[in-house]
């Protein structure tokens, strides 16, 4: 080993950053030298070369293991080296630090890992110490400096492990329980980065499973209506008779790089997008990340406009790609998401696009038209599931090079209407279902929104059978404006979804 040497090099990828920083401090705490990337290569140095001058005079190699790190191929070089050089394992070369789900596996596999997953900053920086020490740790600790302490102190980078409730509920998921958690406890988990994919499904996962966003399946009917093209004979949208209550199923049963997910105001588009996000996420962590799963990314097509007044219009990557980065600075960029193929867009409320006229809405339209072209070219695997209230605003999307089926939602049957007021409340519903039976007003009353709208402003036996904007009204002369909306959130949907 050269006067250069170090004791460590520390292998680890973009995404875990966070992770590697915070190893490497408690490491130069305790004395030891290393060499990190981010502290040690520097702009306009030649990238291969520094890494391997850093693998070839550092005595050991820690690997900080996640799904990220088996998926990159500079990582998978990295630690293969410091593997060659110790295939036994008696120098204790190769040292992985496992820092997010996942199951080391061929040559790995063999090796003893430091686990911190799931531990506090104390507990992980116990274990970390006691695991890369190749001595048993002194039983006493150093006394603390009696002489001066004003001089400034590095700050240390924060650690990177999770907090304390989306650890909590990370626990709870594991063991097979609900994703249950009081709202309490929210706003930390979403305060928190994710610096890994299972920690971006973690806070969807606490997000969607709250009361507000809650679905009753039983209550869910989905139809697939397939794209005969413009000139067809007859009707253009086809269904299908098979019917699906989950968008897990839909995706499964469609080919098509993209779908719109076709309702009213008020039936529960946006629910079913985000219950999609909530499904796909749990699948992911109770399946432990032992094949690639399937990550989304929850976005409201209100949104797209220029980054400023003034400016041009983002093509939907860019837009896509800018909104992704403010929202997980420290996860993969969004072309490294769209590459993986793995990447489900859910999209909300086509129909909200801004937009001046109708031939501006148009244009926007045709740059979406492009954006799904470039998907079902260049991002084999990804896919793309709108929402929107009315065919008007969606149809476009659909030509006959690329078709784009859309999924209907249907409105609740006589039978559904009857059993959701009974089951949401034994006391009223059987009375209002005999008020609305048979009578024109039944039919503004087919969703769950305005069942639950109605049942809350049934209590004085006078129910609101006069439309659903006179019944919203009521509930927030009822209510007042703050009330209502609070109230509303928890019904899993508005009515202007």
């Amino acid at each position: 080993m050269s006067a250069d040497s170090r004791d460590f090099f520390i292998s680890y990828t973009r995404a875990d950053q966070g992770w590697a920083e915070w190893i490497a401090w408690q490491l130069k705490e305790a004395s030891y030298s290393l060499r990190i990337q981010a502290w040690d290569f520097h702009a306009g140095g030649d990238f291969i070369g520094e890494m391997h001058r850093a693998l070839k005079t550092s005595r050991r190699t820690i690997a900080v293991l996640s799904p990220e790190y088996f998926a990159s191929e500079f990582a998978q070089a990295e630690w293969r080296a410091a593997w060659a050089l110790d295939p036994t394992g008696e120098k204790r070369s190769l040292l992985p630090v496992r820092v997010a789900d996942c199951r080391p596996d061929g040559l790995l596999a063999s090796r003893i890992y430091v686990d911190l997953v799931g531990l506090d900053e104390a507990a992980a920086k116990q274990k970390l110490l006691a695991g890369v020490s190749e001595q048993p740790p002194e039983p006493a600790t150093a006394p603390g400096f009696p002489g001066d302490t004003t001089a400034a102190k590095a700050a240390a980078p924060a650690f990177p492990g999770l907090p304390p409730p989306l650890r909590m509920f990370r626990e709870r998921l594991l063991a097979g329980g609900p994703p249950a958690l009081p709202e309490s406890a929210l706003p930390e988990i979403l305060r928190h980065s994710p610096r890994s994919f299972a920690e971006y499904r973690l806070a969807r996962i606490a997000e969607w499973s709250q009361a507000r966003y809650a679905l009753d399946k039983r209550f869910t009917r989905l139809t697939l209506l397939l794209d005969q093209g413009p000139d067809a004979q007859g009707t253009r949208w086809q269904a299908q008779p098979q019917s699906f209550d989950d968008l897990r199923e839909v995706l499964a049963a469609a080919s098509e790089t993209a779908l719109v997910l076709l309702g009213p105001p008020g039936c529960g588009k946006s629910t079913l997008l985000r219950r999609l996000e909530l499904d796909l996420a749990l699948d992911a962590l109770r399946a432990g990340e032992a094949d690639p799963a399937r990550f989304s990314f929850f976005v409201q097509l209100s949104r797209y406009r220029p980054p400023r007044p003034g400016e041009a219009l983002p093509t939907p990557h860019e837009w896509l790609a800018r909104e992704w980065a403010h929202r997980q600075p420290q996860l993969p960029a969004f072309a490294e998401l769209l590459a993986s193929g793995r990447l489900v867009l859910l999209l909300d409320a086509v129909n909200e696009i801004p937009h001046t006229d109708e031939a501006d809405y148009r244009e926007r339209i045709a740059l979406w038209r492009d954006f799904l072209a470039e998907l079902a070219h260049r991002g084999a695997g990804t896919r793309a599931l709108f929402s929107c209230r009315s065919l008007d605003y969606s149809a476009s999307l659909s030509t006959p090079e690329l078709p784009v089926p859309h999924v209907r939602i249907e409105a609740l049957s006589d039978p559904q209407v009857e059993q959701f007021l009974a089951l949401y409340s034994a006391e009223r519903g059987p009375a209002l279902w005999r008020q609305l039976r048979g009578t024109p007003q039944l039919d503004l009353f087919r969703s769950p929104f305005y069942l639950k709208l109605l049942l809350a402003q049934a209590g004085d036996g006078r129910p609101a059978l006069h439309g659903r904007a006179a019944l919203f009204s009521g509930f927030v002369r009822q209510w007042g404006p703050a009330g209502a909306q609070s109230w509303r959130g928890g019904l899993g949907d508005v009515p202007d979804d």
